[in-house]
């Protein structure tokens, strides 16, 4: 075993260990300095921008079990492992619509005034029934807005198990 100061092919300089004959690691070397990368840019095209975080077991599997660990990095005793947490900030999530923009949206995609979406809504399966019994000449009026059935009515009446 012998300790070498090799410049890999990336540009950096690193202090590595080589096994086996002379010869053997002459020839390592010279592929480290023409094809090799260094233990840095490895781990960086590896895992990415990250930094690695000790963290509790439970902590890594609630909120990081998408993110790759150290292999080897578990300690059973503390119940600890080390995370690769990306060090990038996420894009920003896009904002939740509105109750408002919701309802816009279902009425827009129904052909139901926004009103009557929103009694549907408030009133769940049993409200529709109630509703449809109520209204049932407006419904029978209304096409239905996916085209299975002649109108609203059996719309709402066949198709609840839809």
């Amino acid at each position: 075993m012998a300790k070498y100061n090799v410049k890999f092919a990336c540009g950096h300089e690193e202090e590595i260990e080589l096994y086996g004959p002379t010869a053997e690691r002459e020839r390592k070397i010279k592929y480290f300095e023409g094809h090799g990368t260094c233990s840095a840019c490895y781990r960086k095209e590896k895992y990415g921008e990250t930094e690695e975080v000790e963290m509790s077991y439970r902590e890594y599997k609630e909120n990081y079990a998408d993110c790759k660990t150290k292999s080897g990095s578990y300690d059973k005793k503390y119940k600890t492992i080390v995370v690769y947490v990306p060090t990038t900030p996420a894009a920003p999530a896009e904002p939740e619509p509105t109750e408002e923009e919701k309802l816009e949206a279902i009425a827009a995609e129904t052909g139901y005034p926004e009103e009557t979406v929103e009694k549907i809504l408030e009133n769940g399966i049993s409200g529709i029934r109630k509703w449809m019994a109520r209204d049932e000449k407006a419904l029978v009026a209304a096409p239905d807005p996916k085209g299975r059935f002649k109108n609203a009515y059996e719309s709402t009446e066949y198709g609840m198990g839809e």
